[in-house]
């Protein structure tokens, strides 16, 4: 702390603030030399130089060294995911920061934060020399992700909500040795509100949902109504590309939802499942756009067996059940 200068990047609010996203890699990079230049002047070219150029400059005259973070890394794959051209531009200059020689001598750490891990060429990092921390692999942050089951606890006796509601809503994810992690956003807003209910959030991920779990990819269908119903599902995420379009197979898409936090994963059993109530709200809700008139139905029919069976009326039962077996 206070030993180097800081070098952050919002890829998101960039983004947002630029039309296309040509401009947001020209504005990044224009932006951060012109930065550069003010603080370590008559070192750097304004007009020529790129980030990666401006650094190694700064180090071989000063030794300077710097931290660099980038929040919302992976913003371009996931909101331009079809310009192929523009991420394999942003993975060069990512690349010109983080890997090679002189990149280690003006780095002294750098921090990415985002949804999806580093992206893949032939199943291997365009950036193998990170440590990376995901949804499938969390390791020692696991415990960050979201809210643990005491911080739950210890979070509705001050806000008084009722405990077992809350984990109904947003629990459901787990990682080797953490078994209860609810989703942030969503403890945060009920605790605020006072009320459980859908908090997730409207974001570019979730209008592409109903994309991604109706591609036509063999068994992805059933494999969604087997996690509809309370079921897990074999995943190999190994294969995926760590991006929102190369989907090869159902694999690919399953993982993707998992990135997503749209469906938990056991890392022993190598399973997937839908973890709460929220995320079973968003799939009906996602699924109703769809064609998929015949997994409706068979929801519809589980709501309505539920139902009969809880209010003890034999007859509707006999037909609901009637209707399953058939």
């Amino acid at each position: 702390m206070n030993k180097y200068d800081v070098i952050r990047i919002d890829l998101a609010d960039i983004r947002a603030r630029r039309k296309t996203p040509e401009e947001t890699l020209d504005s990044i990079e224009k932006d951060v030399v012109m930065e550069l230049d003010e603080s370590f002047p008559n070192i750097v070219n304004c007009e020529k130089d790129g980030i990666a150029d401006a650094l190694a400059k700064i180090n071989d005259k000063t030794g300077a060294k710097f931290v660099i973070i980038i929040d919302e890394w992976d913003c371009l794959f996931r909101d331009d995911k079809s310009n192929e051209e523009v991420q394999a531009r942003y993975i060069n200059l990512l690349r010109g920061l983080f890997k090679g020689n002189s990149s280690k001598k003006f780095t002294v750490l750098a921090y990415l934060t985002g949804i999806l891990p580093i992206k893949k060429y032939n199943s291997e990092s365009a950036l193998n020399n990170f440590y990376e921390y995901t949804m499938t692999n969390p390791e020692v942050l696991a415990k960050y992700i979201g809210f643990t089951e005491d911080e739950v606890k210890a979070l509705c006796e001050q806000y008084h909500m009722n405990y077992e509601e809350v984990m109904e809503w947003y629990d459901g994810y787990q990682f080797p040795g953490v078994n209860h992690i609810c989703g942030p956003n969503s403890v945060v807003r009920a605790m605020r509100s006072g009320s459980c209910k859908n908090y997730w959030s409207q974001t570019v991920a979730y209008n592409n949902l109903v994309h991604y779990i109706t591609m036509n990819f063999d068994g992805l269908r059933d494999d969604i109504v087997a996690i509809l119903g309370g079921h897990s599902v074999k995943v190999n995420t190994f294969s995926y590309e760590n991006d929102m379009m190369n989907f090869k197979d159902k694999d690919d898409v399953l993982t993707a939802l998992i990135h997503l936090g749209y469906v938990a994963f056991d890392e022993e059993t190598e399973e997937v499942y839908l973890p709460n109530k929220e995320i079973r709200q968003i799939f009906e809700r996602t699924l109703k756009a769809t064609k998929w008139s015949k997994v409706i139905r068979a929801i519809e029919n589980s709501e309505r067996l539920m139902r009969a069976t809880l209010a003890g009326d034999e007859e509707e039962v006999a037909e609901q059940i009637d209707i399953c077996h058939r």
